[in-house]
């Protein structure tokens, strides 16, 4: 399946979002979502197993109005500098599972995991704690008052481990 026929996939499977109220597939990568209660928002649709800073950019190229980059293959992966992409240009960027949870928020391009902002909201709140900051899908950098910086890894269901 190529990325045009998945935005119309993702077009077809978002109807039946009970946050759905309308889906458009205009064309190439975007797709538009009428939201009730909510203001619409244009997507754009790529297939990539690690969503980078290239993948963001050329989505983005693709669907100058989007306002969130969804990549459907399970798994999909979001890099640091994928991450860093989106935010430099104010846009979400995640997997379809994590669409799936941004459609019920307002900002949809500031959403993150309840999972995650769970995490780095409770690890800044560490006394010894100077700042934490997203690296990549399921990592963070912490920088310690006292100590080295390391970089956590988040498994499924658990708090990680250093790994640096």
């Amino acid at each position: 399946m190529n990325e045009t026929d998945t935005a119309r996939w993702v077009a077809q499977q978002l109807k039946g979002h009970w946050r759905v109220s309308t889906t458009t597939h205009s064309g190439g990568l975007q797709v538009y979502i009428t939201r009730k209660m909510l203001s619409p928002v244009t997507l754009a649709v790529v297939m990539a197993d690690i969503v980078d800073a290239a993948t963001v950019s050329r989505a983005l190229i693709a669907v100058p109005t989007a306002e969130y980059v969804v990549s459907v293959p399970k798994g999909a992966y979001v890099s640091a500098s994928g991450i860093s992409e989106a935010a430099l240009r104010g846009v979400g960027v995640g997997a379809y599972s994590e669409l799936l949870g941004a459609l019920h928020t307002s900002a949809t391009s500031a959403y993150v995991p309840p999972d995650l902002e769970f995490a780095l909201r409770s690890i800044g709140q560490h006394s010894n704690v100077k700042s934490v900051t997203r690296l990549a899908d399921r990592s963070v950098v912490v920088s310690r008052k006292f100590g080295e910086t390391k970089t956590v890894a988040f498994g499924c269901g658990s708090f990680g481990t250093a790994v640096t």
